[in-house]
């Protein structure tokens, strides 16, 4: 099927306060845009007695204009309900868009102090690869690569190079990350129902260098040396507070059920208990963003476990298993 010619439409308009639920790269645009992009692409079905039809992209791009500064980034719809002549954008495209809050309008006024945005409909390539640059360190690529993944997935129909990503973390922390690379080449991508390759690198070597410190002496210290578990054997350790104690076990008797337990835990929901059999499709450690398996109720009598039959479908091709405990608050042992 032959793809669908470029679209052809501009509008501008006044910005308004965004609601609080508009996130990741998304716009709300009047519902007299929709009618003219409907217009736009109406085309005449001969098996439909000549009625006309329309055909709107999907998903819909648009390239958006800071008319004041000339800033440009690439967006989403999230739907056509605003004000006529008014624009509702996101935070992440008002940062992105240097836009300043003083500018946006409490109500439909003719203004010239309120600043204008071009909204230019702008179809974008497949995206097939983005590398993300976080501007802090310690960043550990095990443990955001699924969750960047799943933001993406789950805010975002493009990415604009040279962009900042905000991404809240699984203990309500924000970290950023920016958008340094992308193929194809170009200034944006359409990251919508393709299978795009998410890299995470430090912006220098010595980001590198200090990334790497960090996740060394959080390892030394969330864990103890006998890390390395062994079926016949307990083992006492400690997690700091709002943060995991992440275990190995390399052997286990795969003919039978394994359960994997926590105990004398002084407080109800003060641990959680996440595991996932490690193999080549799945190396992230466990998370409680992403994990296999887990127990993250209230302990029952001061224990948590998690038992897996040997009959699992993701014991297939396991290598090993990963065991995090995950801590809520304070310390505990």
């Amino acid at each position: 099927m032959d793809e669908p010619s470029a679209l052809r439409w501009s509008g501008t308009y006044a910005l308004v306060a965004p609601p609080r639920s508009l996130t990741g790269d998304k716009i709300i645009l009047p519902q007299s845009a929709l009618q003219q992009l409907l217009s736009i692409t109406s085309t005449t079905d001969p098996f439909a007695l000549h009625e006309n039809t329309h055909q709107l992209p999907h998903p819909l791009t648009f390239r958006l204009v800071n008319t004041q500064n000339g800033n440009t980034v690439y967006a989403g719809i999230r739907e056509f309900s605003s004000p006529e002549e008014t624009l509702a954008l996101s935070p992440f495209l008002l940062e992105a868009l240097a836009v300043n809050p003083q500018h946006l309008a409490t109500e439909l006024v003719d203004d010239a102090a309120i600043l204008q945005i071009v909204v230019h409909a702008e179809k974008l390539s497949k995206g097939t690869y983005v590398r993300l640059r976080p501007l802090e360190a310690g960043y550990n690529p095990d443990d955001w690569k699924s969750l960047l993944e799943r933001h993406l997935r789950d805010n975002y129909t493009c990415l604009t190079r040279n962009t900042t990503l905000s991404v809240q973390g699984v203990r309500g922390e924000t970290f950023q990350f920016l958008v340094d690379q992308i193929a194809p080449q170009g200034d944006g991508i359409c990251v919508v129902d393709t299978d795009l390759e998410v890299d995470i690198e430090a912006l220098n070597e010595e980001q590198a260098r200090e990334t790497l410190r960090q996740i060394v002496s959080t390892s030394t210290k969330h864990n103890p040396k006998d890390s390395q578990l062994d079926i016949w054997k307990d083992v006492a350790g400690q997690v700091s507070p709002k943060s995991y104690a992440d275990y190995h076990l390399a052997s286990w008797n795969r003919t039978q059920p394994l359960t994997i337990t926590i105990s004398e835990i002084q407080q109800a929901d003060s641990l959680d208990l996440f595991v996932t059999p490690r193999s080549a499709r799945q190396r992230a450690l466990p998370r409680d963003s992403i994990h296999v398996f887990g127990d993250f109720g209230p302990a029952k009598d001061g224990t948590k476990s998690v038992t897996i039959a040997p009959t699992n479908a993701e014991m297939e091709d396991a290598e090993s298993i990963s065991i995090s405990v995950a801590s809520q608050g304070n310390p505990f042992k």
